[in-house]
């Protein structure tokens, strides 16, 4: 055989291998994308029954399978297709208003109601929030439809994402990656997206005062008090951030502390002047929504049993074991000198255990802190998340997929 020949054979084999290699990759894209379609078609078409369980199963199962996929797939990912999933699955939950897991979208709702026929938050009626979350849902009430109020929280939880990738992960190897695995992360996309909670607008404020700490500290002060304004639980960073701050500028510390002030200060006084007792109820958590169930009281319910008198012992208790844990956190993290984003990661994934209530979504507020500090080590990141993943996963089977 010739030259030519041999040459003509080699030809012959790379098109055959390469013929191949296509049929190989389309058969494979074929097993990922036959299933997936199918699930995502049945989760659309089962919103439109917005109290059936089967359309919150397939739609969890179906955002678990392809979190699994790119969970463990190796090489790169196809950025397209990770953010069309990521937009398909906060779109889909947006055609229906589900009570599985939660009904905290329509208690929201109702605050927002009750504001517009006048009533006046902690002196008309008792609200478990601060201020802007419960006037953040008047605008959505007089559209009519709390589905905009959750395409509100769905857009939060986007914008998170986009700031961790934009500002937090900056030059880190595995930026991307991790970005969309973020992106993609089931627990958020179930309890923003699916169930409707306010905590993204509240974690939105939060990442950005954090993101915008070395560039503006009066916005960045501005942000912080609207997130404590949102939900109170940030407040507990406030120590973390100043310290930050004082290290490198003490002005810088003390112009922050003063604009948080004035702003928490020129929101809360009108509130606190009409109604003293019932904002300073909201503050401490002692409302009639507030019947303690969290992990610590749960346990001393075994020795106590709840009445009026010892709902307020446990909230009491909560507070006096938050300043004393935020004050251990505050020495060691001094002592051995953590980043900011290692201490709040730290602090906000320690602080639901000792709240009075306990939600799985309440893990979440350290999410974007963990995964931002532990961005060197992808096989951390992938454990930390399918430990997430499961006991969110375990949770529900145990106190919520019992009632089916």
């Amino acid at each position: 055989m010739g030259e030519l020949g041999i040459s003509r054979l080699i030809l012959n084999n790379r098109f055959r291998s390469e013929k191949f290699n296509l049929l190989r990759n389309q058969i494979n894209q074929a097993v990922l994308y036959t299933p997936l379609l199918t699930l995502l078609v049945m989760s659309f078409l089962l919103s439109f029954f917005p109290y059936n369980w089967l359309n919150f199963l397939v739609l969890y199962a179906s955002i678990i399978f392809v979190y699994v996929i790119f969970l463990f797939k190796k090489g790169s990912y196809e950025s397209w297709l990770v953010l069309f999933l990521g937009v398909v699955y906060r779109i889909v939950p947006l055609f229906s208003l589900p009570m599985l897991l939660s009904n905290d979208i329509f208690q929201y709702g109702s605050f927002g109601t009750k504001i517009l026929e006048g009533l006046i938050p902690y002196r008309s009626f008792d609200a478990p929030y601060p201020p802007l979350s419960l006037y953040v849902t008047v605008p959505f009430v007089l559209i009519g439809d709390l589905r905009f109020l959750k395409a509100l929280f769905s857009l939060c939880d986007i914008l998170i994402v986009f700031i961790v990738y934009k500002v937090f992960l900056r030059g880190a190897e595995n930026a991307n990656k991790i970005s969309m695995l973020l992106f993609l992360f089931p627990v958020s996309l179930v309890e923003y997206s699916v169930s409707g909670h306010n905590d993204s607008l509240t974690m939105l404020l939060l990442i950005a005062s954090i993101a915008l700490l070395d560039k503006s500290v009066a916005v960045s002060s501005v942000l912080m008090a609207l997130s404590i304004l949102s939900k109170i639980f940030p407040v507990i960073l406030v120590p973390f951030v100043l310290r930050q701050l004082y290290s490198n500028n003490k002005k810088s510390a003390l112009f922050f502390l003063a604009m948080l002030i004035a702003v928490l200060f020129a929101v809360s006084f009108p509130f606190v002047l009409l109604s003293r007792d019932g904002y300073i109820s909201m503050i401490i958590g002692i409302t009639r929504y507030s019947v303690p169930y969290g992990v610590l009281t749960s346990l001393l319910n075994l020795l106590v049993n709840f009445t009026q008198s010892s709902i307020m012992f446990f909230h009491l208790l909560a507070i006096i074991l938050l300043i004393e844990f935020c004050a251990l956190i505050f020495i060691i993290s001094s002592q051995r000198k953590w980043p900011l984003m290692k201490t709040c990661g730290i602090c906000l994934l320690i602080l639901p255990f000792l709240l009075p209530q306990f939600h799985p979504w309440y893990l979440l507020w350290a999410f974007p802190f963990m995964i931002t500090y532990y961005s060197n080590n992808l096989k951390l990141i992938r454990g930390y998340m399918l430990l997430f993943l499961s006991a969110h996963i375990l949770y529900y089977l145990l106190f919520s997929f019992n009632q089916l």
